[in-house]
């Protein structure tokens, strides 16, 4: 799968997988990736997804000069294959409800950094099953994915706490179980 999505024998590949659009803050990614890249060379970045700011999107990657470090993707329909040649997953989502693509990411086992707004509080429990920012700027996401890029432990830790999160409280039997008590306890 690297050599398919053109990573190669890269170290790390980070990726945003999430419609390109305002609320989704894609510009935000372009900003962590090259200050992520000054100081970790040998990193891919991964956009997967489609909107209404792809040409933004495709301005700031040529403004930072990361048109070699970043692949846009564009929308994939097979986001697993993603998933499994990614390292880290970044969201800098400025409002969000229970985003789909962190518990994919978290499903299967790769540690997410996200902005810490909406259902994304409920989801991950900081340190244990991925890292919250409280501030959307670089260099908040800088520490964390500095903390799992230089401590494999640590990433593959959160990896496998965030795997149990997603079975235990998000796994669709167990939302059926769970709805089925609510309605027969309610009946």
């Amino acid at each position: 799968l690297r050599k398919k999505y053109n990573v190669g024998d890269t170290k790390t590949v980070i990726s945003f997988i999430a419609r390109l659009s305002a609320e989704k803050n894609p510009e935000q990614f372009i900003r962590i990736a090259e200050c992520l890249y000054n100081i970790f060379p040998d990193t891919k970045f991964i956009i997967a997804g489609d909107g209404d700011l792809r040409k933004k999107v495709e301005e700031g990657i040529a403004k930072y000069h990361l048109k070699r470090e970043i692949l846009l993707f564009g929308f994939v329909n097979n986001v697993a294959e993603v998933l499994a040649i990614t390292d880290i997953l970044i969201s800098c989502s400025l409002s969000e409800g229970l985003p789909v693509n962190i518990l994919e990411a978290m499903a299967m086992g790769v540690p997410v950094i996200a902005h810490a707004v909406g259902g994304i509080s409920e989801i991950i429990d900081d340190g244990y099953n991925g890292y919250l920012v409280r501030e959307i700027s670089p260099e908040f996401y800088l520490q964390k994915a500095r903390e799992l890029i230089d401590n494999p432990a640590q990433k593959e830790r959160i990896g496998k706490n965030a795997m149990l999160t997603v079975k235990n409280h998000y796994d669709i039997k167990e939302t059926a179980r769970l709805m089925m008590e609510v309605y027969l306890n309610h009946a």
